[in-house]
Parts: C-alpha cells; sequence; structure tokens
C-alpha cells in the first residue's frame, strides 16, 4: 500500500523513538525533513520552528504539538516503531499522540509554503518537547517567539 506524503512523514516520526527527555533525534529529523521542504525551521533546546511568511504583514497562526510520547512499555503486540499500516491505519507509538497532529501540522506548513506562503501574515509550528511530562518546553518555546501569536 502506498502511503500519502502526510503519512509517510508520520510512519517517518513514528519509527524514532522519542520518550520524554529523549527528543533529540527525532527533533533533528523534523528539522532536516523542514529545511529540505524548502522551510524555514529553527532547532532548539525548546522546540524546532517551523515558520511560513506571507507577501505582507498579518496574523500569527500557531499550530503547536509535541514530539516526545510515553514509553511504549511491553504490551505491544507489534512493534511499536514499525509504523506499520493495518486496515488503513498507521500503527505505532505516537502516531495518534501526536505526531500525527504534527504531521499533518508540517505537511500543511509545506503545502502553504510551496504555494508561496499565506496572503498576508504568517503560520507557525512549534513541535515542542516533554509534553508527556510536567517538564513540557511550551512555555518556553512561546516565550522564545518574542510577542504571542494571534
Amino acid at each position: 500500500m502506498s502511503l500519502t506524503p502526510t503519512a509517510e512523514l508520520l510512519a517517518a516520526l513514528v519509527r524514532i523513538p522519542s520518550p520524554s527527555g529523549e527528543e533529540g533525534a527525532v527533533a533533528q529529523w523534523l528539522e532536516q525533513w523542514a529545511r529540505k521542504a524548502g522551510l524555514d525551521v529553527r532547532r532548539d533546546d525548546a522546540a524546532v520552528r517551523i515558520e511560513v511568511v506571507g507577501a505582507r504583514p498579518g496574523p500569527t497562526l500557531l499550530l503547536a504539538s509535541h514530539l516526545d510520547t510515553v514509553p511504549a512499555g511491553d504490551a505491544w503486540e507489534i512493534d511499536p516503531f514499525a509504523a506499520e499500516v493495518r486496515d488503513g491505519a498507521l500503527w505505532g507509538r505516537g502516531a495518534v499522540d501526536a505526531k500525527g497532529p504534527l504531521s499533518a501540522m508540517c505537511a500543511a506548513a509545506a503545502r502553504l509554503g510551496a504555494e508561496g506562503g499565506p496572503r498576508c501574515g504568517r503560520l507557525l509550528v512549534l513541535a515542542t518537547y516533554g509534553e508527556e511530562t510536567r517538564h513540557t518546553s511550551m512555555p518556553r518555546a512561546l516565550e522564545a517567539l518574542g510577542a504571542l501569536p494571534d
């Protein structure tokens, strides 16, 4: 079965284990993916930030998710990092929470960027760390933006 580009992105993210506190490899991979997609991307100790700027000034739309997952545990009947497709669904640790939504956000940013960006304003995608713990990096990632998004 052939996967859509968005599902391919999801599969790649699922294949990289990223339990809270160990998001470095998946953050680096996402940064490289965004660069290959021609997107403006920055990675630091709080998030991977993808930005698509419009032709004119305007509001900032923020799409936010996280890269970390809870540990896989040992109750899986399949490899939790194989990104296996069964009955039209992609299975794996993080496929729903929250690498699936993040894949959709990143795919939307890539498409918007390929189409020349928004008419005005900008789109920001934030992929933060530690969300599955009480040590989320979201407050630091928002602070690094300088001004809160609209």
